[in-house]
């Protein structure tokens, strides 16, 4: 019954679930279904990928990305230091994820229609629970991540996009922002796997007003 709730979820597109200080997902081994669901959200793929080199630009999608250790994304406004939160610089800005499942729940469920290449965000995944990861390092392609906290939204993309009501319906929905450990190529259709435990210490639950609680 479990295992056929969590298929049809992933079927409708459904975004991930809330989660503050959720405990990692191998934890409770009971029945092997809770292996099952584990397993199948620590594995999705690479949907599309995207780049900008200056703030308020349009987003080119890409089939290939290039991934620099500690820096960022070639190409990218973060890597350049002419993004919006250039002056506040931190390693979780050098590349972002989003789930493909939370475009297509907005569109659903609010109405607000937002294309891949509209999100502002690096890589847009498919078939994996993102949330979860933070604090976890994990596999894109040839390149290793660190998943540093939950890429919440601002009113800055609500007000680029001229979508009312998307800062709200993003929140907590927003991907996840990741420090890059070691670089390569990431392409389209790349696998994106889980490598370690989630750290729930590395979790920095996010006020609205943009702070750190």
């Amino acid at each position: 019954m479990l295992i056929r709730v969590m298929s049809e979820a992933m079927d409708k597109g459904a975004p991930a679930p809330l989660h503050s200080r959720a405990q990692p997902l191998t934890v409770c081994a009971a029945t092997g279904m809770v292996r099952f669901m584990a397993e199948s959200e620590s594995t999705g793929i690479v949907a599309s990928l995207h780049v900008t080199d200056g703030m308020s630009r349009p987003m080119r999608s890409l089939e290939v990305i290039e991934a620099l250790a500690g820096q960022g994304v070639k190409g990218d406004r973060y890597m350049l230091g002419a993004g919006t939160y250039s002056k506040k610089p931190e390693p979780g800005r050098q590349i972002t994820l989003i789930e493909a499942e939370t475009l297509k729940w907005l569109r659903r469920e609010h109405g607000i229609e937002v294309m891949p290449e509209e999100c502002r965000r690096n890589v847009v995944t498919r078939g994996i629970r993102l949330v979860p990861l933070v604090g976890r390092d994990l596999m894109v392609g040839e390149v290793r991540l660190h998943a540093h906290r939950i890429n919440q939204p601002c009113k800055y993309l609500e007000n680029l996009l001229k979508r009312p009501g998307l800062y709200e319906a993003m929140w907590d929905r927003g991907g996840i922002n990741c420090e890059i450990l070691t670089g390569g190529t990431i392409r389209v259709g790349d696998l994106l796997n889980a490598i370690s435990e989630r750290n729930t210490g590395d979790v920095v639950p996010m006020r609205k007003d943009g702070g750190a609680e």
